[in-house]
């Protein structure tokens, strides 16, 4: 049976050996998140706008699961039977870990993020294979095949699944880019360049968005305005 237990749907099927072919599918819509424990007692936390695809139960050599958008997963270890995270142009491989993916279909780089254990990554289009130790993020661009590593602070990475967000010295762009996903609106800006001014966020996901918008126009030179669902962006030269 499939169990909810607050926030978080836990699946025991494999327990008792129902449904051996039978795949669940997990859609987060914008606004959303979810959490998940799969038969295998793996827990994935799935962010808005999100797809998880995972099999009722984990039969065969491997357990393999399907995503398209963000969730952060905490890995059951199984040395016989690795734990595959597989993406639109990339595959991950797991024995027990924690690490979070990032993986939106309209975002040009696919970013994972290893907390503890260790990763093994493979790109479809390079045939690359690289492998991750614990504060690496790997950062492919889909377009050109680059592959990138650096150590990152995973605590900004990972804040998302207990519920704040935290970005320091990014654009407005990218900054709208997440709460747009969490606040469901579209954004549309009125002077050229302005998408480029730069922030630091540290704010609570659950704070209502003219909460979250007003702390930010205070910081930086730019004015928000509301039309329905869409908030268009100007530069404080342009509102008196």
């Amino acid at each position: 049976t499939v169990k909810k237990e607050g926030n978080t749907l836990v699946d025991d099927r494999q327990k008792n050996g129902e449904g051996e072919e039978e795949y669940n599918r997990l859609i987060t819509p914008r606004g959303g998140e979810y959490a998940v424990v799969l038969a295998d007692g793996t827990k994935v936390w799935v962010n808005a706008e999100s797809e998880l695809r995972y099999p009722v139960q984990f039969s065969g050599t491997e357990r393999k699961v399907y995503l398209k958008g963000e969730a952060y997963f905490a890995v059951t270890k199984q040395v016989t039977k690795p734990f595959i995270v597989c993406l639109d142009q990339a595959e991950i491989t797991v024995l027990g870990t924690s690490f979070n993916v990032k993986a939106y279909p309209e975002d040009e780089n696919v970013v994972t993020t290893l907390v503890s254990g260790k990763v093994s990554q493979e790109y479809t289009k390079s045939e690359e294979e690289v492998i991750l130790n614990p504060s690496d993020q790997a950062v492919y661009t889909k377009s050109s095949g680059e592959l990138k590593v650096e150590r990152v602070d995973v605590n900004e990475v990972i804040c998302w699944k207990n519920g704040r967000m935290i970005l320091k010295n990014r654009s407005l762009k990218e900054i709208f880019c997440e709460l747009a996903r969490w606040y469901d609106f579209e954004v549309e800006y009125r002077k050229k360049g302005v998408e480029e001014t730069r922030f630091y966020v540290n704010m609570d996901r659950y704070d209502d968005i003219e909460t979250v918008l007003d702390k930010l126009q205070k910081t930086n030179g730019v004015k928000f305005m509301f039309y329905g669902r869409k908030i268009v962006v100007y530069d404080n030269s342009m509102v008196k």
